[in-house]
């Protein structure tokens, strides 16, 4: 399980000008790969009726073609863990599932063929809108391989949210080369008002 956590020391001034010190624990920003993560719910057992409130969480799979197409690579690991099943309960608020694809396009064409999404301002509005409302969370967000859509969601949130003292993974560093920069770009342009710009085509 991963249950360890840094700790950061703070101080605040009080009246008397002496120094109070306290502990505080750093967020965690945690990003996987579709596998690790669900391994890392399973390991805290962590299901639609136990997630705890205390966590966030942001599932970003492929588009229903791309998992046609591709389906002996994606299988079974590029399926959202929070799912509605029967027993489990309805999938949880503190959890955005969201598909589209790893391109940095709006849509690739295949054949004449819609083959391919990028994510869409619409989707860039969930993502910010539920990062607004959970920002005091643990966040644990995945995408495929983990390197890039949801890596892009991580550096959105270390550069627009910089008065939290977020915890990342050191084994899965947010490497800007790899990361989807239409996601970023999307968030970002959400963030600060100007998604305007963007006009996606309808799917």
């Amino acid at each position: 399980k991963e249950t360890s956590r840094q700790w950061k020391a703070s101080s605040i001034r009080v009246s008397n000008r002496s120094e109070k010190y306290y502990i505080i624990p750093m967020q965690k920003l945690y990003c996987y790969s579709a596998q690790t993560f669900k391994q890392i719910m399973d390991d805290n057992k962590w299901t639609n009726k136990t997630l705890p409130s205390s966590v966030a969480c942001i599932e970003i799979c492929a588009t229903p073609d791309v998992l046609e197409h591709y389906g002996n690579y994606f299988s079974l690991a590029d399926k959202p863990w929070f799912m509605e099943r029967k027993g489990f309960g309805p999938v949880p608020e503190n959890v955005l599932k969201l598909n589209f694809d790893d391109i940095t396009e709006e849509v690739v064409v295949i054949d004449d063929r819609k083959f391919a999404w990028g994510m869409n301002v619409d989707q860039a509005k969930q993502i910010v809108e539920f990062i607004d409302k959970n920002i005091n969370k643990d966040f644990y967000i995945h995408c495929h391989a983990g390197k890039s859509r949801s890596q892009a969601i991580v550096r959105f949130i270390l550069d627009f949210y910089p008065d939290h003292d977020w915890e990342t993974r050191p084994e899965n560093p947010c490497r800007a080369e790899l990361i989807n920069w239409r996601v970023y770009s999307l968030l970002k342009a959400v963030k600060c008002g100007y998604e305007n710009a963007f006009i996606d085509a309808p799917r």
